[in-house]
């Protein structure tokens, strides 16, 4: 039987069901399933080709909606912080298009913190 994607709202259904994913599985549960699925599910599909990449890679965008889902106090705040946190420390990727010290001293919430305990300890460590 053919699904007609007139009447089928993908994207109403999608997140529904990446909701009840992240509602019905424990934080261990699922971290552990996400651990298996970015090594063992890689290993197993990377000598398909493309096909195969494509493949995992739907997985993991899969999981990133249902952890979206299930940590919706993650914001693009903490998520920009951590990456800038990450090109200060290690220098790669392309630079930012904005004052990246000027956001991190501006910016609020417990993942600066962390950052800056951490920083603390590779100091003095």
């Amino acid at each position: 039987m053919a699904i007609n994607k007139k009447k089928l709202d993908i994207d109403k259904e999608y997140i529904e069901w990446c909701r009840k994913i992240a509602k019905t599985n424990s934080e261990t549960e699922f971290i552990s399933h996400f651990r298996e699925h970015t090594y063992e599910h890689f290993n197993r599909h990377k000598h398909e080709g493309k096909l195969g990449l494509k493949i995992w890679l739907i997985g993991i965008f899969n999981f990133i909606h249902i952890f979206e889902e299930k940590y919706p106090k993650i914001t693009r705040d903490d998520m920009l912080f951590k990456l800038c946190s990450y090109y200060k420390d290690h220098k790669k990727g392309p630079k930012p298009s904005f004052d990246i010290d000027k956001f991190m001293k501006e910016h609020k919430g417990d993942t600066k913190n962390y950052y800056y305990k951490y920083q603390a300890k590779q100091k003095d460590g």
